[in-house]
């Protein structure tokens, strides 16, 4: 990691800042690496002595199939099979017997229900910004796995802002504030509000920002599970009474949807890895 920060702090110059962008982001994957590499482990060993698998290449394998199936990151599957209870046995038909799926909550700002959360999110983004006549924003959502917020849909950002948020992540901006007591925030003057650092500052001042405004994805349970934001070239608007409420109705209905549908895909990616562990492990044997 050291020698990362020294290749960084040697480039210079107009001609080294798209190299310095590379060397970043080179950085920041590797960080996020490093940072998860423990649980994954942990997960593949648990997952190999749980169901006999023959070799920890065996076991990685499954766990990134399961994962690339139901588009997961690894990180997020390795941290659900640690967090929930194991199977009643290794060789039990399901993980979780007499499941349940219960149907998705009603999106009343939504012509169709949305067929995954990227879809959710893009329309929660679309209609933030229409309501606060907005040009540019964004989406965060908690990462179990990874700790804090990250960024997970944009509009209107330059590559290099959005390069840079999902380096940093939220911190050093008004959403752990609004994600933490679910409320919302607006930051009126960006270039003086003390909840940003001077690095998120002056890269979002570089953009023509001036304030932005913070709402948090809170569903019915008052469980928060993001946040979305619209970045502003001048002051926030002032919404009348009857679009306050539509778009805090908009946020409540997506922070009961991604609840919904945290629970309902992580216990399908789970029974998934159970039963192609159960039978690889079967044919190891």
């Amino acid at each position: 990691m050291e020698t990362a920060g020294a290749a960084l702090a040697g480039v210079a110059g107009e001609d080294g800042c798209a190299e310095l962008a590379r060397l970043r982001n080179q950085v920041h994957d590797l960080r996020e690496k490093l940072r998860t590499r423990p649980l994954v482990a942990r997960a593949l060993g648990v997952l190999q002595e749980r169901y006999g698998l023959r070799d920890v290449s065996t076991t990685n394998a499954l766990l990134r199939e399961v994962s690339q199936r139901h588009n997961t990151k690894v990180r997020t599957v390795a941290h659900a099979f640690l967090a929930a209870p194991p199977p009643s046995s290794p060789k039990a038909m399901f993980w979780f017997p007499g499941r349940l799926v219960p149907p998705s909550p009603p999106l009343t700002f939504a012509v169709r229900q949305p067929a995954d959360r990227a879809a959710l999110l893009d329309l929660v983004l679309d209609a933030a910004l229409t309501c606060l006549s907005a040009s540019a924003g964004t989406v965060w959502l908690t990462d179990p796995a990874r700790g804090g917020l990250v960024l997970e849909r944009h509009r209107g950002l330059p590559p290099e802002v959005v390069r840079f948020f999902h380096r940093t992540g939220a911190a050093g901006t008004v959403c752990p504030s609004a994600f933490r007591v679910g409320a919302g925030a607006v930051a009126t003057e960006l270039a003086t509000d003390p909840a940003f650092t001077e690095e998120v500052r002056q890269v979002m001042l570089a953009t023509g920002v001036r304030s932005v405004r913070c709402d948090p994805l809170r569903g019915a349970t008052g469980l928060c599970t993001g946040t979305v934001v619209t970045h502003h070239h001048d002051h926030v608007p002032t919404l009348a009474p009857a679009a306050e409420r539509k778009l805090e109705r908009i946020c409540a209905e997506a922070g009961t949807w991604l609840v919904w549908h945290v629970r309902t895909t992580t216990l399908d990616v789970l029974e998934h890895l159970h039963r192609e562990a159960r039978e690889t492990g079967s044919h190891s044997k």
